[in-house]
């Protein structure tokens, strides 16, 4: 009993950790019993997590091309993240990799799946990418305040789109699938923008070429980062620390490797309404900045499309909400949304005016 105690300790610490189960206050005499019954429902055991939440994500493969380009314009020595707006809607659990070969297995595979019945799993379809303001140097970004942020989020919303995830670089190749620090920032994020936000990364291969990957990191994880229970390895990015032991594969651990908090998702490719072309925002070393002489050249180079897609650009949309009052700019993404052909054309003479245009 002695020794069963102890693993109670470790497992939650003694003092505050246990006073925080209520001993007291659920009733005055404990069996021992009782008591593991007790921590066992409310112990953490690290495992890793059979199912992500987004079970499928498709992405305009031109929107992120865009995000690439600027890194291959910059010769992958400054890194860059951006926000990924699209659209969520429900999805349903996969079916599982493997096949039961016999009753046993098919048993097992049932009572592992029995804590995904209740999820509400997602997919999530990403449409365009914003960049905030940032600071990149060679080992990474850090976001600035961003003014226009109330803007562009208007402007996604009227256009029937919502944040759904964001896309970073890194430098170097690696052999593991996200650091300690990306985990931690990763987990930070699903608990803000939910369950369904989406991570997509952008490194080099060994052969020199662009891969992007889609992560989510587990539930656990997020749970443990919102209690501080996580800590960055310094010297080994692949692991982090426990602020106290906790059990994997009936053994207590004080470190776990990233991979058992991380969830690969498999990336799909589809195209949306938006148009590229348009400088993209917050990339002051770019060789075309976002203006009045950019607007003129994107639209004249769609003089022969209906003027609906000439203004289906997300990047020129947020350029003309500083020009634009409010209630035009809404009401233009408005008709985009519904694909309003005539509720768009009359801002055609005020934007073409605006740019420099005939008529």
């Amino acid at each position: 009993e002695e020794e069963k105690k102890k693993e109670m300790e470790d497992i939650l610490g003694n003092g505050d950790d246990i006073t925080s189960l209520g001993l007291k206050y659920r009733k005055k005499n404990w069996t021992l019993s009782e008591y593991m019954e007790l921590v066992n429902k409310h112990k953490k055991v690290i495992k890793n997590q059979k199912y992500p939440v987004t079970t499928k994500i498709r992405v305009d493969n031109r929107a992120v091309q865009q995000f690439q380009v600027h890194l291959r314009q910059m010769a992958y020595t400054i890194q860059r993240m951006g926000y990924l707006y699209g659209t969520v809607s429900d999805g349903k659990k996969p079916a599982s990799k493997e096949k039961p070969k016999n009753a046993a297995e098919q048993k097992k595979q049932e009572k592992e799946d029995e804590e995904y019945k209740e999820w509400q799993f997602k997919n999530v379809r990403v449409a365009v990418v914003y960049e905030p303001p940032q600071h990149g140097d060679d080992n990474g970004c850090i976001e600035m305040n961003d003014d226009k942020q109330n803007d562009v989020n208007d402007i996604a919303k009227k256009l029937g789109l919502e944040r759904v995830g964001w896309i970073y670089s890194y430098k170097g190749k690696r052999d593991y699938f996200l650091s300690g620090r990306e985990v931690l920032k990763i987990a930070e994020k699903q608990d803000t923008y939910g369950e369904a936000f989406t991570t997509l990364t952008c490194g080099l291969t060994d052969g020199g070429q662009m891969k992007v990957e889609a992560f989510q990191v587990s539930k656990l994880c997020v749970e443990l980062v919102k209690q501080g229970m996580l800590i960055v390895d310094p010297k080994r990015p692949h692991m982090l620390k426990l602020k106290k032991p906790m059990e994997l594969q009936r053994k207590m651990v004080s470190e776990v490797e990233t991979i058992l908090f991380v969830c690969p998702l498999g990336i799909k490719s589809t195209e949306s309404i938006f148009k590229i072309g348009f400088p993209v925002a917050n990339r002051p070393m770019a060789e075309e900045q976002p203006s009045k002489a950019a607007l003129k050249r994107v639209l004249r180079s769609r003089h022969n499309l209906p003027f609906m897609d000439q203004m289906t650009d997300f990047q020129l949309l947020i350029y003309l909400s500083d020009y634009l009052t409010k209630e035009d700019y809404v009401d233009i993404c408005g008709a985009i949304k519904q694909q309003n052909h005539n509720r768009i054309k009359r801002y055609r003479e005020l934007i073409y005016l605006y740019a420099g245009l005939d008529l």
